[in-house]
């Protein structure tokens, strides 16, 4: 998606990362999932034992 420079391709993506920069609350689920803040953690990524 980002190496491509197909024009319609291109502004559907530019649209889409514009509009996610100005949804706060959408943005900042977004985010806070990346950084393991919330949602389905793995028990590894949680500190626990996996054996």
């Amino acid at each position: 998606v980002f190496s491509n420079e197909v024009l319609p391709v291109k502004f559907i993506r530019n649209l889409g990362l514009g509009l996610a920069e100005r949804i706060l609350p959408a943005k900042n689920k977004v985010m806070r999932s990346a950084m393991g803040l919330e949602g389905n953690l793995p028990k590894l990524a949680k500190g626990e034992r996996i054996v």
